[in-house]
């Protein structure tokens, strides 16, 4: 549903039609992201390396664990 993972600049969701949100949290369970779905690309540039997780919302949801390099 996303990649590449691991990832540097962006997340692609391949596919999109039911996700037009999306917030990243840390393995703290704190949310360090949340930005809005442009052209199926969520930019994640500005996070440090690590492992997030990725909450896509819209008419569904979904979680998806990537890691950030």
């Amino acid at each position: 549903i996303v990649y590449p993972n691991p990832t540097t600049d962006f997340i692609n969701i391949k596919d999109n039609k039911y996700y037009n949100e999306a917030k990243v949290y840390d393995t703290s369970a704190k949310l360090v992201l949340n930005q809005n779905i442009k052209k199926n690309k969520i930019d994640v540039k500005s996070l440090p390396k690590g492992i997030y997780y990725l909450e896509l919302i819209g008419k569904e949801k979904a979680v998806v664990k990537f890691i950030k390099d």
